[in-house]
């Protein structure tokens, strides 16, 4: 059908967009895909909080917004090794720390600022199990369901794991190892630590890392990290203590220590820092048997963080109910009550963050029942809960001893049952997000009845059990609907549709049989949420493509999901709901942002047609329509929106520093007080480049500036009203205040941003120092399928009038380009320009919302491109996307100018130097000690380099034998060599311990290149052949290389 048009948002709905401190936008430029959580069922009365959040005195978390910079001193939230914005600062003597907050959040460039939360550990009181205790606590008894015994029989508590039995998930085991092409996955406990020498963790544990100390030494002082981690990925079938849910894998447990011997000294910013470490060292599934009353939006980050990488994140829903009382089977706090005199309160209490965040699979805890069934477990909290497990009587490993086994109870123990499980479904498929998890978990859970004692009937079933008992049969056996939406133009005449298919697939995301007819059909609905939501509902058949016409909007948000009719309940997992959304373009104002003198008049527009624009400023709560020019009297930062058809775009934040002066109410150029500009008609001869505004700031007032920061950041704004960029002046004596100090100066202007860590250069103190960036329209000896998206800018740094080549610390440049012009950030990057050659080389760079971030230890001339080089003969190839990546980073290059070659073999002296490129590894003066290397070899320098770093060896030790083939397992060896090189510490331990992978001649594998091989394999970078061969002789093909050095930058590389 055709949808109505809809009628423009109102501006309460903008104005709650706009001050809304946490508001997250997309870009408006692509239309996104998303998940969204059903709507939970509706309590009778609402779960009550189980307490305050408690807060820890002296310490806010910050959030910097992506222009700014932390102040010096302060602790950074670190992403491996990334820039973060992210901090926790201390308060000011005497400063309360809501007061701190409420300061911070006063500051334009603070994003947001909350205080700083204790966290505490899911568990109740554990203790050691004695060899010959079995069944003393509740649930201990042999569990029902599957014999253990028929996978794995000599673990000595085996039999006594009840939440092994009870959930099946044994038989995931086994599924498992029926599928030949599994890779190892990595379960991150975020916990207490994990005691790496455990017998019956020997081999599991790798390298990780202890937030609160900065070391890589997550010792376990507590013991309830080596618990969770035992749970979930013990030994099977060795003759010692437990088995892990995971079974026999292979999975790999990433210790990430947040917290010390005590149960609550886990602070909000540990736990977030924990989260971000995880993702990007290797995690697949992050366990979190911790959690806290409210919300951190910090860890709210880092988990969004962890999704966007498809790792899925399980936590604990918490132990602060109280379900059962007196003598009533499951009072677990019996001897609590004993000891007090009195019976507890029966009490139910709500799911913990971050369980209770969306998205999250969220553990709560069941026991046994009298008469051999299950129900909640005395503790387990409820509300959000996306399954239960057993968490009563729970056997695991003990810290106290390398093969002590302990019994403990929470929902603690639960959470790493679900962890195990889901680590063997990434197994089967590694494309699964955490929603797609919950979703399978809830939807093959069996189903519970609701507790039946007096006062616990006031919530629904799904409030106790989520989707009911943790099942690890159905998890694999019943299969998935998938739902894939696209909004197109393939309509008659060019109208949009929307198309939308249905299909069924098995546990490795391969389609499956349906199991009912064809002509069986599931009802879809269509949701626009543009002005006032319609909805209409369609039927779609499996297998087929639902076309339904819409609107031609250039602004939309439509919804679709699906609804299983009930004879097909229960018998697929249904898919999630798919969101399409394109957003108006975001406001541009100008002038653009700037520091200028008197009075100035800012105007707003978007390229959207039709977009109302509203705007207000920054630490004001008052939302305003934009019905003409904004007249600006003092410094402010403008906060503005596009709204149209009820969606919003992305915000966007403009700065004005307004100086005393005359009035410039038409916007024009800045000047005044230490900004200097010629005038027009002045400062060249006609048809001469456009001079550069020069700006000195006043020294003294800077110094007073740098002086009362005491260690914070101090911004410079440079307006970018120069059409031929700009100079920096500044005395030296102000850079060296700065190094005295420990105060980062940030230059910013004109699209481009300087952040100059103190001593990064030495001066005299009557030195004028210089500070440039020159700005042109077009890239000389720019190839013709280089796509520029920014300016080319001319850098240069001087004092007293030499130029400063090199710098003792790097210097952090932040590049704005346009975004319209890259496509593909795989292919795209900041290039330098090398004058001696007149060609542009890759430098690197991080992206970000259209900013590309890179730190420089020299300048000269740099742009941002997308390199769109491709080659006649990689066209159909298999290892075109990665050739052409690595093309665009300067790595790959053509035999011609239109031919790579792919299949052409490659020596030993290319691929080192392909791999010295990929690295870009530092120039060695060492001396190489092989006799065949021409001392005018093309390749010297890079073996000198790769020397140094420890990457190759020679065929023996006077020989390289340059102009060999290299072999795979010569590649293999340099390989691994590389991943050790470039990890850094704590990262190599990913490599270390990498699952090995066996092949059928591998008796044909060198002795000095196995062990190389199996790592190499383990982790990706290099496969097998069909035969299941590794071929360890074969000379490698450039293609091949190339491919391999590509999965070494990225493991999501194809």
């Amino acid at each position: 059908m055709d949808w109505p048009k809809q009628r423009l948002a109102c501006a309460g709905l903008a104005a709650a967009l706009v001050l809304s401190p946490f508001l997250s936008c997309a870009a408006d430029a692509a239309a996104e895909m998303g998940t969204a959580e059903p709507e939970p069922v509706q309590e009778s009365e609402p779960i009550p909080a189980a307490s305050a959040p408690e807060v820890v005195p002296g310490k806010v978390l910050v959030k910097y917004k992506k222009t700014a910079e932390a102040p010096s001193g302060a602790r950074m939230l670190k992403a491996s090794g990334k820039v973060s914005t992210t901090v926790t600062v201390q308060t000011q003597e005497q400063e309360s720390v809501p007061d701190a907050v409420k300061r911070l959040m006063e500051n334009p460039d603070v994003e947001y600022a909350e205080p700083v939360y204790r966290f505490h550990y899911t568990d109740l009181d554990y203790r050691p199990a004695l060899p010959v205790e079995k069944g003393s606590l509740l649930g201990a008894g042999k569990g029902s369901g599957k014999s253990l015994k028929t996978v794995a029989s000599n673990d000595p508590y085996l039999d006594y794991q009840w939440g092994l039995s009870v959930t099946e998930l044994t038989y995931g085991w086994e599924r498992v190892q029926g599928n030949t092409d599994r890779q190892p996955v990595t379960i991150a406990v975020i916990d207490s630590g994990v005691r790496a020498d455990h017998e019956d963790l020997a081999g599991v544990v790798l390298r990780g890392y202890d937030v609160k100390n900065r070391d890589w030494n997550p010792e376990d002082e507590n013991g309830h990290g080596t618990m969770v981690a035992g749970l979930a990925a013990a030994l099977t079938d060795n003759g010692v203590g437990i088995a892990g849910a995971a079974g026999p894998g292979p999975v790999r447990i990433l210790p990430v220590k947040v917290g010390g011997s005590g149960r609550t000294d886990i602070e909000s910013s540990d736990v977030a820092e924990g989260i971000y470490w995880a993702a990007d060292n290797g995690a697949d599934v992050i366990n979190l048997s911790l959690g806290m009353s409210g919300e951190v939006q910090a860890v709210k980050d880092a988990i969004e963080y962890a999704f966007s990488k498809k790792i899925v994140v399980v936590a604990a829903a918490g132990n602060d109910s109280n379900h059962w009382t007196g003598d009533e089977a499951g009072n677990v706090l019996r001897d609590e009550e004993e000891t007090e005199g009195e019976e507890l309160p029966r009490r139910a209490y709500r799911t913990l963050f971050p369980a209770s965040m969306p998205g999250v699979v969220s553990v709560g805890s069941v026991t046994r029942a009298e008469g051999g069934g299950l129900t909640i477990a005395d503790f387990s909290n409820i509300g959000r809960v996306t399954v239960v497990a057993p968490g009563t009587s729970m056997y695991s490993t003990l810290h106290t001893g390398p093969d002590a086994v302990g019994i403990g109870n929470g929902t603690s123990f639960s959470a790493p049952l679900a962890a195990g499980l889901a680590a063997l479904l990434k197994m089967q498929d590694p494309d699964l997000t955490s929603a797609d998890v919950e979703r399978i978990l809830s939807h093959t859970a069996r189903r519970l009845e609701p507790p039946a004692a007096k006062g616990s009937g006031s919530y629904s079933a799904s409030a106790y059990y989520g989707g009911g008992l943790l099942d690890g049969t159905a998890a694999f056996t019943r299969p998935r609907l998938s739902l894939t939406a696209l909004r197109t133009t393939a309509g008659s005449a060019g109208q949009p549709l929307l198309q939308a298919k249905l299909r069924a697939e098995d546990d490795t995301g391969r389609e499956a049989g349906a199991e009912v007819s064809p002509g069986t059909a599931v009802r879809v609905s269509i949701t626009s949420r543009t002005g006032e939501s319609q909805t209409v509902t369609r039927e779609v058949y499996l297998g087929r493509t639902l076309e339904e016409r819409l609107n031609a909007e250039d602004v939309y948000h439509l919804e679709v999901q699906a609804k299983l009719p009930e004879d097909l309940e229960g018998r697929y997992v249904p898919p999630g709901p798919v969101v399409l959304l394109k957003r108006p373009g975001a406001p541009e104002a100008s002038p653009a942002a700037g520091s200028y003198t008197g009075k100035q008049t800012v105007e707003l527009k978007t390229v959207t047609a039709g977009a109302k624009l509203v705007y207000g400023f920054a630490g004001s709560t008052t939302v305003y329509d934009y019905t003409g020019p904004i007249t600006l009297t003092e410094s402010r930062t403008l906060v503005v929106y596009a709204v149209k058809n009820g969606i919003a775009s992305e915000p966007r934040s403009y700065k004005y520093t307004i100086g005393a002066g005359s009035s410039n109410s038409g916007g024009g150029s800045s000047s005044g007080t230490g900004i200097s500009q010629p005038a027009a008609g002045e400062g060249g001869s006609p048809g001469a480049a456009p001079a550069p505004v020069t700006v000195a700031p006043p020294k003294e007032e800077l110094k007073e500036r740098i002086t009362s920061a005491k260690g914070a950041p101090v911004t410079v704004d440079v307006p970018d009203k120069g059409a031929g960029g700009w100079v920096f002046e500044l005395a030296g004596e102000v850079w060296n205040l700065a190094k005295t100090t420990g105060t980062k100066l940030i230059i910013q202007g004109d699209g481009l941003s300087f952040t100059v860590p103190p001593g990064a250069f030495d001066v005299a103190d009557d030195t004028a120092v210089k500070l440039s960036a020159l700005s042109a329209a077009e890239a000389p000896g720019r190839p013709a399928y280089a796509e520029p998206a920014s300016p080319v800018y001319k850098l240069r740094l001087e004092a007293g009038g030499q130029e400063i080549t090199a710098f003792e610390k790097p210097v952090l440049l932040t590049v704005d380009f346009d975004g319209g012009k890259i496509t593909d950030l795989n292919r795209s990057g900041v290039y330098r320009y090398e004058e001696e050659t007149g060609n542009w080389a890759y430098a690197g760079g991080s992206p970000e919302q259209n900013q590309y971030r890179i730190e420089l230890k020299g300048f000269g001339r740099f742009t941002v491109m997308q390199w769109n080089r491709h080659f006649a003969d990689l066209e159909g190839h298999w290892a075109r996307e990665a050739v052409e990546r690595m093309a665009s980073k300067g790595v790959a290059d053509g035999m011609t100018d239109t031919e790579f070659a792919p299949d052409a073999e490659v020596t030993r002296a290319q691929f080192t130097a392909l791999l010295a490129r990929t690295l870009q590894l530092p120039q060695s003066a060492g001396e190489l000690p092989f006799g065949d290397v021409p001392e005018d070899a093309w390749y010297r320098q890079a073996l000198v380099n790769a020397l140094a770093a420890g990457l190759i060896s020679g065929v023996s030790d006077t020989q390289f034998a340059p102009d060999e083939l290299i072999t795979r397992e010569q590649m293999a060896l340099m390989l691994v060599n590389a991943g050790n090189y470039a990890a850094g510490p704590g990262n190599g331990a990913v490599l270390a311990s990498a699952e090995p992978v066996s092949f059928r001649d591998g008796g044909r594998i060198s002795a000095w290149a196995a062990e190389a091989v199996k790592k190499a394999a383990g982790l990706g970078l290099l496969k097998g052949m069909p035969d299941g061969t590794f071929g360890p002789a074969n000379p490698a093909s450039r293609g091949q290389a190339v491919t391999v050095l590509c999965r070494l930058l990225d493991p999501d590389a194809p």
